[in-house]
């Protein structure tokens, strides 16, 4: 039986959780002192002056410990469907930031519980998520930090956020995306965390970042029948998308990368290469399956991986209150799905697999609007971003058309009453299959730490295409926050 929160049971869980936040304070600090933060514990060392005098200076090692508790809620507007199956999300996720060290020495972890009315299967992922039914523990961020000279060491879970682009980013290759509610997951918990060992070297003004991932983390995507299922018809064929395959764990299927950073001209430039797995699965159709009875077969389509080396380019540039950014990615060999003329034959499965040569281009703008000048009471921060991405295929041949293709992205945020009333526009839009997803959104943070957020996501696109996939799927989603500092 599908395991269903009543009102009752969330007030409750969501009172535990909010309890609980303070009272693992004592457990947090009974761990040996490592790392950095807010709340110093002076600790007592002795050092011996060139004059031979004993003197003593304080070392600090100091803990900080924040995040929030937060309600949130989906609710579909799709008619027809039956009144109590309107309540698509009903989650609560506690959100811990804890740091404890000195300067250079320290402990640093993202950790996130939800309790949530999804049936999910019980597991343990390579990068540490444990999901049971009706709760999930993340850490995007697990990792230790080391300093020393002009090196900082990183080992744990770590998200590498490479690139400079908003929306996409073609050089980020390290961290799989979570899916499971397609685009509509909140910013910080878009990209998984990945066991890897971080090496940052500076050189003056500029850095040399290498980039070790032992194992492979596949995406996560929407289970088969939920929600945000993966749903759509491939030439008659209904397609059923399984569970992503990670690769074996062994030396040919680790990930490795290299990035130098530099600052000339006042633009920040990043050069960077990269060895290991596509950080996109391909959708390879692998065979049929009959899963309901006296009805067609589905296709079965399996999210696979293959080593897709690359060489990318990133900048951004300040010019006033413009904001210039871009980024390109080249992949020798990206994998690809050969397609079949399903018309006049009957499909071979499962379907072959090739490469090719492509690009992953984007670029964007950040214009800081000066509407003071307009309203003079106007007290916020306008700021209108836009940025276009796009894919290139060079000698592809008959391969399988990306999920995604032109995308054209839009955004519009600005503040009133000393930043505490937030608004925005978000579009996104695949100019290849004139697919949209709009979402306006609406914010109020109060004094004590407690926000309310409000938004709408419409959803339309061409039966194909990606965003088509959920045109069914408009939702007003609802979210309450309590921020907290320990």
């Amino acid at each position: 039986m599908k395991h269903r929160f009543t009102k009752y049971s969330v007030s409750l869980i969501g009172t535990l959780l909010i309890a609980a936040a303070p009272g693992l304070l004592p457990f947090v600090t009974s761990v040996p002192s490592l790392l950095h933060g807010e709340v110093p514990m002076m600790v007592k060392k002795t050092s011996v002056l060139e004059e031979g005098e004993n003197n003593t200076e304080e070392s600090s090692i100091e803990k900080s410990i924040s995040g929030f508790v937060e309600y949130e809620n989906f609710t579909n507007t799709y008619g027809n469907q039956e009144f109590e199956d309107i309540v698509k999300k009903n989650e609560l996720r506690n959100n811990w930031k804890i740091k404890i060290g000195t300067e250079t020495l320290y402990f640093q972890s993202n950790l996130n519980l939800y309790v949530h009315d999804d049936n999910r299967e019980s597991r343990v992922t390579r990068n540490m998520t444990i999901t049971g039914n009706p709760y999930e523990i993340s850490f995007n961020e697990l990792y230790i930090n080391y300093e020393f000279s002009i090196v900082r060491l990183r080992l744990g879970n770590q998200i590498h956020a490479w690139g400079t682009a908003d929306v996409f980013n073609p050089t980020a290759y390290f961290n799989p995306m979570d899916m499971r509610e397609a685009l509509s997951r909140d910013e910080d918990e878009l990209k998984q965390g990945v066991p890897s060992l971080a090496a940052l070297f500076y050189i003056g003004d500029s850095s040399i970042e290498l980039v070790y991932v032992p194992i492979h983390v596949p995406v996560l995507i929407p289970g088969s029948g939920t929600f945000w299922g993966i749903r759509y018809e491939e030439r008659g064929y209904p397609v059923e998308v399984l569970d992503p395959r990670a690769m074996e764990i062994n030396g040919q299927n680790m990930a490795v990368g290299i990035q130098f950073a530099t600052n000339l001209w006042s633009t920040d430039f990043n050069i960077n290469a990269y060895y290991g797995p596509d950080v996109e699965p391909i959708f390879r159709p692998i065979g049929t399956l009959a899963l309901i009875p006296d009805q067609p077969p589905s296709a079965a389509v399996l999210p696979e991986y293959r080593i897709s080396p690359a060489v990318g380019f990133s900048f951004s540039k300040t010019l006033g209150k413009f904001v210039f950014q871009g980024e390109v990615a080249y992949f020798p060999m990206k994998p690809g799905v050969i397609d079949q003329d399903l018309e006049a034959d009957l499909p071979d499965f499962p379907f072959a697999v090739t490469t090719y040569h492509a690009m992953r281009s984007s670029l964007g703008i950040n214009y800081f609007l000066p509407l003071e000048k307009i309203f003079p009471s106007h007290d916020g921060e306008a700021v209108l971003t836009i940025e276009w991405s796009r894919p290139t295929a060079f000698g592809a041949g008959e391969i399988m058309d990306p999920m995604l293709g032109d995308i054209l992205s839009f955004r519009f945020d600005d503040t009133f009453l000393d930043s505490k009333l937030k608004v925005s526009l978000t579009s996104i839009t695949d100019l290849n299959n004139a697919s949209t997803m709009l979402m306006p959104e609406i914010g109020y943070t109060f004094t004590n730490g407690i926000s309310i957020t409000a938004a709408y996501t419409w959803l339309h696109g061409g039966d194909n295409s990606f965003l088509g996939i959920y045109t069914n799927n408009d939702f007003f989603k609802v979210r309450l926050r309590y921020e907290y500092s320990l």
